[in-house]
């Protein structure tokens, strides 16, 4: 268990920022202090029962009867009841002092969470699409949402909480081998084995119960997310009771490790105060035969049972962090893999401008085994309509994802003008561009906030949005919705049709100001007659020196485009003109 916890102090140390570091050993010294204020509430209760047990305490010579002296009180019981209000009063301190103790606790603790939850968050996104794609979209969530808690809460505070309960122990216990060496260890001799027997049994079946409850919980939100999201599809499939027995399975099981491990936590308690306990009455068996004066006796009691009352709820919470600690040691595994594999990219500040061309030059792109491109090169000229049309496999999508810096090429270079555009360069590059795929992403928020999508509230210009839905071939929409542009459209824009979902993308870019607009089979799921409708849109902003890309499986989409290159096993096949490209389909 030490190595464990050295371990895990050096695993934590390194993860947390520099300012934490600091705050957490002011953490510690705020749980020593309240400690410290524990025990002298304590410790003042054991001269109160030697007045009451001993009245040959207030003896002249002796310190309780000095300070009865010089008090001036006529009686003992006024002295004791002066005592007792100082001893409630110290107490009330205390635990005042105890309750700002734990508000900055769980403040700091929170701050953790917050700090790492943010981090992770980042860290994800920088990991970029090829990880996005090959990952479990709720281990992300579980990882960003749910790891970073329970490390601060389940880790970490037990961890201090145990160092702390260490020390006030070690006091108590020293403080009573002073007063009486052979009745601590005979004690100590009989509690201690219930503890390491405890913990041998517990440690490992409560890490496997925490780490089943982490591998499932992905799975419970995974088929959640799939019953509700593809309701139509699971209706019409009538699959509804394999989503529901998968549910109920997955639960179940979740609910069994949660059982057991709840029932692991509680334990310590019990486990504790039968040791306790068991103690207590070996030492009144042990006072009956070896002491025959009744009063040494029943303050020989009086003392331990003053010690269990502070060491007991300290015994619990330090069995309790020991197996929380224990419990959750996944939580610094992940934490310490991401901040290992991570390291941040530097975004070179960069007024990237788009005057000429766009080049690739030679680029070539491998998904682990696989050649996916094979030295590619490309001129994209300012203002030019560029369609690129090819088989499912045929590398299309994967060049629209190089342009869009999502995918570091194996080899070749990619420049905009002059200026290569690398992964530090990647967001002084995306100002310049917008990105409408075949299922344009919205939120469910106000047409408004998906056009300008992530800018802040008060800072939408809602002429600008205006403006770019009516560019977008979405003019009437606005004239048919009740509230304009404050009207809500729905989760993933359900109250918009197919097409307006799509010229939605169209407006978010334009909104954006993007100079290049890359369509990645933007109108492949859409029927003729909305197809003809974005088409429509796309001729328009033709016009307007907008550069664009566009991949499409249908060649009518193509009609605006000024050349269209075919693609196949990851090469440029050939180059046609819309006419061209027609006759040839033909």
């Amino acid at each position: 268990m030490l190595k464990i916890l050295l371990t895990d102090f050096r695993l934590i140390y390194a993860l947390l920022p520099q300012e934490k570091r600091r705050q957490s050993l002011g953490i510690l010294v705020l749980l020593l202090l309240s400690s410290v204020l524990d025990l002298a509430g304590l410790s003042a209760l054991i001269p109160l029962f030697l007045v009451v047990l001993d009245p040959t305490v207030f003896e002249p010579g002796k310190l309780i009867g000095d300070l009865f002296m010089w008090t001036g009180f006529e009686t003992q019981n006024a002295f004791i009841i002066l005592f007792s209000s100082l001893i409630f009063f110290v107490v009330i301190i205390k635990n005042g002092l105890g309750l700002l103790i734990q508000f900055v606790l769980a403040r700091f603790s929170f701050s953790i969470q917050q700090i790492f939850s943010i981090k992770l968050f980042e860290k994800y996104f920088n990991r970029g699409l090829l990880f996005i794609k090959s990952s479990n979209s709720n281990s992300i969530a579980r990882d960003v949402n749910g790891v970073p808690g329970k490390f601060s809460t389940e880790l970490l505070l037990p961890l201090l909480n145990l160092t702390n309960e260490l020390i006030v122990i070690s006091i108590i216990l020293i403080g009573l081998l002073l007063y009486n060496p052979y009745v601590v260890l005979m004690v100590f001799a009989i509690v201690l084995p219930t503890f390491v027997l405890f913990y041998g049994f517990a440690k490992n079946r409560v890490q496997f119960y925490a780490e089943k409850m982490f591998e499932i919980s992905p799975r419970i939100s995974r088929t959640l997310f799939e019953s509700f999201f593809g309701f139509v599809d699971v209706k019409v499939s009538n699959t509804e009771n394999k989503f529901l027995d998968e549910y109920r399975t997955n639960l179940k099981e979740s609910l069994h490790y949660t059982v057991l491990n709840q029932t692991f936590r509680i334990a310590p308690t019990k486990v504790v105060e039968t040791s306790m306990i068991l103690g207590i009455l070996v030492l009144i068996c042990f006072g009956l035969y070896y002491y025959e004066d009744k009063n040494q006796l029943l303050t020989l009691l009086s003392v331990f049972a003053l010690a269990a009352y502070r060491t007991l709820p300290s015994a619990n919470r330090l069995m309790v962090s020991m197996i929380q600690i224990r419990a959750h040691q996944y939580t610094l595994d992940v934490l310490n893999r991401i901040h290992l594999e991570l390291p941040e990219e530097e975004q070179e500040e960069l007024n990237l401008k788009f005057e000429k061309q766009i080049q690739m030059k030679d680029l070539s792109f491998s998904f682990e085994t696989e050649t996916i491109l094979k030295n590619v090169s490309l001129n994209i000229r300012k203002g030019e309509r560029l369609g690129i049309v090819g088989k499912s496999g045929s590398g299309k999508s994967t060049l629209m994802n190089l342009l869009l810096l999502f995918y570091p090429p194996k080899s070749g270079s990619l420049y905009c003008d002059d200026v290569e555009l690398t992964v530090h360069r990647q967001r002084a590059w995306r100002k310049l561009i917008g990105y409408v795929p075949q299922d344009v992403f919205l939120n469910d928020g106000t047409l408004r906030e998906n056009v300008a999508f992530g800018i802040v509230d008060s800072e939408i210009d809602d002429e600008k949005v205006e403006t770019a839905l009516e560019r977008a071939s979405l003019g009437d929409l606005l004239k048919d919705l009740p509230d304009g542009i404050h009207s809500r459209i729905g989760e993933r824009g359900s109250k918009l049709s197919g097409g307006q979902r799509q010229r939605g993308g169209i407006a978010r870019a334009l909104y954006h100001g993007a100079e290049v607009l890359l369509f990645d089979e933007a109108t492949s799921a859409l029927d003729n007659q909305t197809e003809k409708e974005i088409t429509d849109s796309i001729g328009l902003l033709s016009d307007e020196n907008i550069t664009m890309v566009i991949i499409a499986h249908r060649v009518s989409t193509l009609k605006h485009c000024s050349r269209i290159l075919e693609m196949e096993d990851g090469i440029i096949k050939g180059e046609y003109t819309y006419d061209e490209l027609i006759r040839e389909v033909v």
